[in-house]
């Protein structure tokens, strides 16, 4: 596997000092609203796509479809892709993999029926599925964990 793309589907991301983010609320499979029309304040999916040092990614773009409705269309400028596919690989020589990160924010995020939301990566052309949330009508109940 010497490409790849994944993505996070959640309430809010939060980029702290040090490098570091913070994802709340993460989705599994399901988004779960109670009624028939609500508004999320916001719904955020964060992308990361992974090539092997060796083939690098030169250009990149994110999508975001409700069922087959295109909701949003990130495209990264071949320059950007480039700088930071150099950056990644002067900062550490040994690395095996590129990353690269998208942060897609929707909102406010209207839910008025029950549909799919994908995320897909067109890399140099080629057609990656990143991942899929459900979202549907229902309520579930909390889990508790162990202490």
């Amino acid at each position: 596997m010497n490409r790849f793309a994944v993505s996070t589907f959640c309430d809010d991301v939060r980029f702290e000092e040090g490098s570091k983010s913070s994802l709340m609320g993460i989705y599994q499979r399901d988004l779960l609203v109670p009624k028939n029309l609500i508004v999320l304040p916001k719904l955020c999916i964060l992308t990361h796509f992974g090539a092997a040092i060796d083939d690098p990614v030169s250009s990149l773009v994110v999508r975001v479809h409700a069922d087959s409705q295109l909701l949003h269309e990130e495209i990264l400028p071949d320059e950007a892709v480039a700088k930071i596919v150099d950056d990644m690989q002067r900062a550490d020589e040994a690395a095996m993999r590129t990353m690269i990160g998208v942060l897609v924010t929707l909102s406010p995020f209207v839910v008025d029926r029950s549909f799919e939301l994908k995320t897909t990566v067109v890399a140099d052309g080629e057609v990656f599925l990143a991942g899929s949330l459900r979202i549907k009508f229902g309520t579930s109940r909390a889990r508790s964990t162990p202490a």
